[in-house]
């Protein structure tokens, strides 16, 4: 990419991401939360590199919703799984 600054050209390197390959392919809905694994945008916004799952929401009387609502995220490492279809 190449802009004018205060009379100057310059020409700076950008690296454009395709969305598509971040969307979520796979969630799951468990005792009233929804849990889907981090992808490389929701690792951005949280600021981490960790594997694992990301809870979004939780419904009232969930046992998920005291964490959903006092840290706002609940992160699990997951180590050594097998893809189950």
């Amino acid at each position: 990419m190449t802009v004018v600054r205060n009379g100057n050209l310059n020409t700076f390197s950008i690296h454009i991401d395709d969305i598509l390959n971040s969307k979520i392919k796979k969630y799951i809905n468990f005792a009233g939360a929804n849990f889907h694994e981090l992808n490389n945008i929701t690792k951005s916004f949280l600021s981490s590199n960790v594997d694992g799952i990301y809870q979004t929401s939780a419904t009232p009387a969930s046992v998920f919703k005291k964490a959903a609502s006092t840290t706002n995220i609940v992160l699990i490492n997951l180590t050594n799984l097998t893809n189950i279809n």
